[in-house]
Parts: structure tokens; C-alpha cells; sequence
């Protein structure tokens, strides 16, 4: 029973960290009220020196591109797309497209565990899966705190096998209105989603365990 216990437990807390992970990304990826929100705080219309509509216009194609499977190519109304800059974008489409599998994965194997920890009377494994997010968060938190700048760089050279990313404005214009800052902000709102969701994961811990426990002192007092 113990081992048991302690596979659910493993495997669990894994689970949910890859789940939590995975939503958050998949969040920010579906956002467009933070880019819409910079446009204006970043004043990208300078810029980019195009108009307001005209930079919502092009990264809601470039959101869409990402997120889709089709179109296989990107190509932007106000922008011409490099060589460099298109597999950048191809190889982003694909690092989103595993995500998006991830999440699926994740949400099966998280009901799975949670029927599992059901049959065993306790649901501790969101308490272990929700502090490693946690834990996990801080640390990556800190080092991107203390120097964004290289935490970014060295982000890009860990997910990327090339160094497309580094965009040049004269081949790929559509870096002016793609400012770092903005890619922070995202940053900020992927460790407001986990925080959330790894504190949701406790309460809701907390509450099944307790519906648990009331359930066993019942089928006790009834025996």
C-alpha cells in the first residue's frame, strides 16, 4: 500500500507540475490583452512607425500562425518575413504545438492520479505537485530578476537549435514591435497563472482530503 501510495504520489506531483506548466504557457499564448495593453505603455506605434491598428492587425496574424496549424507559412501584412526569421517563427509554432500536446497528456493522466488517490483516500500528490511549481517558480523567478537580459538568452539557446532569434531589424522589421519588454510582461503573467493554479491545486487539496476524512469517520461511526 505504501508503494503505492508513493508511485500515485511520484507520478502525481510530476504530472501536475508538467500540467500547470503547460496551461500557463498555453495561457499566455492565447493572451492578446497584454501585447494590446504594451502597444500603448511601449509606444510600439513609434517604434514600428505604423499605426495602432496596423501593429494589432499584424501580431493577431502572427498569434493566429503560432497557434494553428495552418497557414505552413507566415506572412504579415505590414512586414516582410526573412529566411531566418520564418523558421524562427516555424520552429515557435512547433514548440507550441508540443505544448498544446503536453496539456492534453497532462489533463488525462491528472483525472487518472485523482481517481487513483480517490481509491486510496488521499489526495496529497496536488500538495507535492503544487510546491514543486512553486519551488520551481521562485528559482527560475530570481535568476530572471537579477538579469532578464541573460535568463532570455540563455531561454532561446536552450529551446532553439539556431540563433534565428536574434532578429535584425533591417531583415525583420516586425522585431520593432516585438520589444523584450513585452516578452517579460508575458514572463510575469506565466508566474501569476502558476502561482495561481499551484495555490488552487492546495485548496482543492485541502477540501477533497477533508471530504475524504468525513467520509471514513462516517463509514466508521456506521460500523
Amino acid at each position: 500500500m505504501r508503494k503505492s501510495h508513493f508511485f500515485i504520489n511520484f507520478i502525481g506531483a510530476l504530472n501536475l507540475t508538467l500540467f500547470i506548466c503547460s496551461l500557463s504557457i498555453f495561457s499566455v499564448a492565447n493572451t492578446k490583452w497584454i501585447y494590446h495593453r504594451d502597444i500603448d505603455t511601449l509606444n510600439l506605434s513609434e517604434s514600428g512607425n505604423i499605426s495602432k491598428e496596423e501593429i494589432k492587425q499584424n501580431f493577431d496574424e502572427l498569434i493566429y500562425y503560432i497557434n494553428h496549424k495552418e497557414p505552413q507559412e507566415l506572412k504579415l501584412t505590414s512586414f516582410p518575413v526573412s529566411r531566418e526569421g520564418s523558421i524562427h517563427f516555424k520552429d515557435t509554432k512547433e514548440l507550441f504545438s508540443k505544448n498544446k500536446i503536453l496539456l492534453i497528456i497532462t489533463s488525462i493522466l491528472l483525472c487518472v492520479c485523482i481517481y487513483f488517490s480517490f481509491k486510496n483516500k488521499r489526495i496529497n500528490f496536488l500538495y507535492y505537485g503544487a510546491f514543486s511549481c512553486l519551488l520551481l517558480l521562485i528559482s527560475i523567478l530570481i535568476g530572471a530578476l537579477i538579469n532578464f537580459d541573460s535568463a532570455f538568452t540563455v531561454f532561446h539557446k536552450i529551446l532553439f537549435s539556431n540563433d534565428y532569434w536574434l532578429f535584425s531589424p533591417i531583415s525583420d522589421p516586425v522585431i520593432t514591435i516585438l520589444p523584450q519588454e513585452f516578452f517579460f510582461h508575458c514572463f510575469i503573467f506565466i508566474c501569476a497563472v502558476i502561482t495561481v493554479l499551484s495555490l488552487l491545486s492546495v485548496a482543492v487539496g485541502f477540501f477533497l482530503n477533508h471530504y475524504l476524512n468525513k467520509r471514513k469517520d462516517y463509514s466508521h461511526t456506521s460500523l
